[in-house]
């Protein structure tokens, strides 16, 4: 933990551990399965303030203000969140844990889930 902001473990929907701190404008990761997701508030051209999702290096998704969540049923997250080991859901489920995610069609959804995830947030220096 000392090298970490803040770490939480979700298994299968359930907070197992979590240490430290969140803090939303600092970059975080999401260890998924078989891969992991950076995410980095951030501003684009426009001038609006965005999560930008990350998966080897290229963004999959830009999620806006205010839900920040993908603006589609919690059935078709998978094509809004195209990650190569399908676990879109987790990564929204990651976001409504961490209190980023407000998207209304997701409230149930941050309830009754199952995923399971790690976040991981270092030091920002």
């Amino acid at each position: 933990m000392e090298k970490n902001q803040y770490w939480c473990n979700v298994k299968n929907g359930k907070l197992i551990e979590e240490q430290g701190s969140f803090f939303p404008a600092i970059p975080f990761i999401i260890c998924l399965e078989g891969t992991s997701v950076d995410v980095t508030f951030t501003s684009t051209a426009n001038h609006t303030v965005v999560y930008e999702v990350k998966e080897n290096g290229s963004v999959i998704a830009q999620l806006e203000h205010p839900d920040y969540t993908p603006e589609c049923d919690v059935s078709d997250v998978d094509t809004h969140l195209p990650l190569s080991n399908k676990q879109g859901k987790a990564v929204v489920a990651a976001f409504l844990m961490l209190g980023i995610g407000k998207g209304k069609a997701y409230h149930s959804f941050s309830t009754t889930h199952t995923e399971s995830f790690e976040v991981i947030q270092p030091f920002f220096c």
